[in-house]
């Protein structure tokens, strides 16, 4: 058996082991928190985005409609003009027609 003078000794051996492992996690979790505060900020950042940006897609196109028709960017330009006013049309129907066919819905043809 061990001599309790060498048992004493290594219970304090064991409760320093244990404060440098307590400090060492300590310091990993500050340099954790300090790795992770740039993530942090972006991912802020793209939950901000991810709000404003269905405002932003139907404020947008008005907005420049307003801005083209005050500022008269196109009165030159009558065929520009045209297609600027029927843009919207057009973004609808495209989207509609990628819709229908990343659905794979009827085979292209139109049923009368």
């Amino acid at each position: 058996m061990y001599p309790a003078g060498e048992l004493n000794l290594l219970a304090v051996r064991k409760a320093l082991v244990r404060v440098r492992i307590a400090e060492h996690r300590w310091q990993c979790v500050h340099a954790a928190a300090e790795l992770a505060r740039p993530v942090d900020w972006v991912d802020r950042r793209i939950a901000q985005w991810r709000r404003l940006s269905p405002l932003l897609r139907m404020a947008g196109l008005p907005v420049i409609m307003l801005l083209v028709k005050k500022l008269k960017l196109f009165s030159r330009f009558q065929e520009v003009a045209a297609l600027a006013r029927s843009l919207p049309l057009v973004i609808t129907t495209a989207r509609a027609v990628a819709g229908f066919a990343k659905n794979g819905r009827g085979n292209g043809r139109t049923e009368l």
